[in-house]
């Protein structure tokens, strides 16, 4: 006998009864005209925790029980199956539960470390020049919003590096791409590429350089992200772990702010080395194919990371110029840790800065 409530599965009334079995397999309700059935025509609820368990009747009815361990019993003595509550056993194994938890993270790991990179590649490279426009559109009138102001930088000198900027754009057949100033104490000297093709130098940037090849150096640079499509592979990662992340959890908000932040991301968490390694690349084949220094690079690389330095930024509060704060950082060994929390510190989001560097300087010994 297993106490429980019944409901015919015409009306809402459910009465108390007790449902009970016989030798032959066959399932009846106690004191009732229901006639009994055999235990293979109903449908029985498989066991999870401790919650209420369900047994269907062909005609719609339903017995409830919490009963658990007496219909496991009917289970086990009636039932074909060699498998029977299965999902109960499994979820009752500690030694399971663990194993499929830390599978459960591996895999997740796995598909946010390889997957999504690999898929972000391959549709990136798909997306034609027009579709990616839609991506960065938005992106710099967010950042304009909220991380950028109005460039005051002189108009000549603009005028004289966006001109600077379309000879090499004409060099290099390209079309879709444009150049961008803003100013920003929030980022300080940076430049980046965005995925509709928008390439942005903050006037700090610009400032740093004594010559037009230190700023062409970076140009190619930016191009070359472009060319690989690292900031359209990153924002489709963004994309892509917002859908992964409401997937697993069922949490929209959450993934929301992952995609409400991308300006952020795109900025700070940078590229990875590999994708640093294409840009600079595709940056020095171009200098060594058109006589231009490799070395420029090297230095505008060590004046980045001079003006990331406490050294730097006390002597610019000191009202010196640019180039003599440059000069004395470049030879102060001393580093603080708003060096590293510096949320414009160029250098958190480009890694081995120090190999970087020596390639070009190599590449430039051996040119000359």
């Amino acid at each position: 006998m297993i106490k429980g409530s019944y409901s015919d599965g015409k009306t809402s009334k459910a009465l108390d009864v007790f449902l009970y079995t016989t030798d032959s397999g066959r399932i009846g309700i106690k004191d009732s005209h229901k006639e009994t059935i055999t235990f293979h025509a109903v449908k029985v609820s498989p066991r999870i925790g401790n919650t209420t368990r369900y047994i269907e009747f062909p005609d719609g009815a339903v017995f409830e029980t919490e009963d658990n361990d007496a219909i496991d019993a009917i289970i086990k003595r009636f039932s074909s199956s060699h498998y029977p509550n299965i999902v109960h056993r499994l979820e009752s194994s500690k030694q399971l539960v663990v194993i499929t938890l830390l599978t459960m993270i591996l895999l997740g790991w796995g598909f946010i470390q390889f997957g999504i990179p690999h898929f972000s590649r391959e549709v990136a490279m798909l997306l034609t020049d027009e579709q990616t426009k839609y991506l960065g559109v938005d992106l710099l009138k967010t950042m304009d919003k909220h991380m950028l102001e109005e460039s005051e930088l002189d108009p000549q000198r603009q005028s004289e590096l966006q001109s600077v900027f379309q000879s090499l754009l004409e060099t290099l057949h390209k079309d879709n791409i444009r150049l961008v100033f803003r100013k920003s104490e929030h980022i300080g000297a940076n430049a980046f590429a965005l995925p509709d093709g928008t390439i942005l130098f903050t006037d700090d940037m610009v400032a740093l350089a004594d010559e037009n090849e230190e700023i062409i150096s970076i140009m190619l640079h930016e191009i070359g992200h472009l060319q690989h499509r690292h900031s359209l592979r990153m924002a489709i990662q963004g994309f892509s772990l917002a859908i992964f992340i409401t997937a697993i959890t069922g949490d929209v908000s959450a993934s929301s702010s992952i995609v409400t932040s991308l300006p952020a991301v795109l900025i700070e968490s940078g590229y990875s080395r590999e994708m640093e390694t294409e840009a600079d690349t595709y940056s020095l084949l171009y200098m060594l194919g058109h006589n231009i220094n490799p070395i420029h690079f090297a230095t505008i690389m060590r004046k980045l990371e001079a003006s990331n330095t406490y050294a730097y930024k006390k002597c610019l509060n000191d009202n010196k110029s640019i180039q003599t704060c440059l000069g004395e950082a470049m030879q102060s060994r001393e580093q603080t840790k708003a060096d590293s929390e510096s949320l414009g510190n160029y250098f958190s989001s480009h890694p081995g800065t120090d190999e970087r560097i020596q390639r070009f300087e190599k590449a430039a010994a051996n040119n000359h």
